[in-house]
């Protein structure tokens, strides 16, 4: 089973705890860190973290203040040495520090911060570790000869730059759904067998073996190598959950519960097209794919088969 969700008051009281260990007003980022509670657990009950922390008694963060250069920098360079990758736009909204990545945007554009902190960094011993985890100069970075790049070229770097950080970003998620789909593909095949025997694909719904009768040959087809000898490889997020739903009562044992499970998958399901269609998955739904994946963690029974992590 999972963890019990934290109250208001008990979210308040974690903030509490930390700033008193701190010594001051605790950041997003230090209470995620240090708390053992996660940002899910605030959004819970607060539109925002400076809400929270003004619950909690303490005066949020002022941003209308002027930011230095050198500290802006810093911060970002602190979360590339942790990630040991540069972050996108909305992973630094969602994992830096108490800067807001506009901040950059407005100074340098996003994508040319990792510019702004190889100047920043030049020379500086202790940031060589980050500086090797940046790629080569960008064209919008000046030239010794003075004479800047063509729109053109630019316009490409700065693009395939993006491409670059959104195709990192989608990678973790595709590693996400992949870690699911094959556990839930293991957790059926698995349990049907117990139930029916050798001969368990034949109890699938009648709909789900002829779709995937037609997946097999198209692929023979297409003269390709077959994905699996499986049948069950076969099947989309949809279809696995349409067998849950035809053999529910055996599934009592694999799952803390059927209807959960259903909400779940529906969930997945709609996150997972952006995703497998290529596209980035906006702010918003990022979160929801992590709650998602946390309710799937707690549905699945421990023990069952292995965790998920986002």
């Amino acid at each position: 089973m999972g963890e019990l969700t934290p109250s208001r008051k008990q979210v308040l009281n974690a903030i509490r705890e930390l700033a008193a260990t701190l010594g001051h007003r605790p950041s997003r980022r230090a209470f995620v860190a240090r708390s053992g509670l996660s940002e899910s657990h605030v959004w819970r009950y607060f539109d925002s973290w400076n809400d929270a922390v003004r619950a909690a008694g303490f005066k949020p963060h002022v941003v209308n203040v002027k930011l230095d250069d050198n500290e802006l920098l810093q911060s970002w360079g602190e979360l590339v040495r942790l990630r040991r990758r540069i972050p996108s736009y909305r992973t630094y909204m969602r994992e830096g520090s108490r800067y807001s990545p506009d901040a950059y945007a407005r100074r340098w554009g996003w994508s040319g911060v990792p510019d702004a902190f190889r100047r920043f960094a030049q020379g500086k011993p202790e940031w060589a570790d980050v500086l090797a985890l940046l790629p080569a100069e960008s064209f919008n970075a000046p030239r010794a000869s003075g004479r800047g790049p063509s729109p053109e070229r630019a316009g490409t770097s700065a693009f395939e730059r993006a491409l670059q950080t959104e195709a990192h970003e989608a990678a973790g998620y595709y590693a996400t759904f992949y870690r699911i789909e094959r556990t839930l593909r293991q957790v059926v095949s698995d349990r049907l067998r117990q139930v029916y025997g050798r001969g368990w694909w034949h109890r699938v719904p009648y709909e789900v073996q002829a779709k995937v009768r037609g997946r097999m040959l198209k692929e023979q087809d297409a003269g390709v190598s077959p994905r699996s000898q499986r049948n069950i490889d076969f099947t989309t997020f949809r279809e696995l959950a349409e067998v849950i739903d035809a053999n529910g009562s055996y599934f009592q044992t694999s799952f803390t519960g059927l209807k959960a499970l259903k909400r779940t998958m529906a969930v997945l399901s709609a996150l997972r097209n952006p995703i497998t269609h290529y596209c980035p998955l906006p702010d918003d739904e990022a979160t929801r794919l992590g709650i998602a994946v946390s309710d799937w963690n707690r549905i699945v029974r421990s023990g069952t088969h292995g965790r998920t992590s986002r």
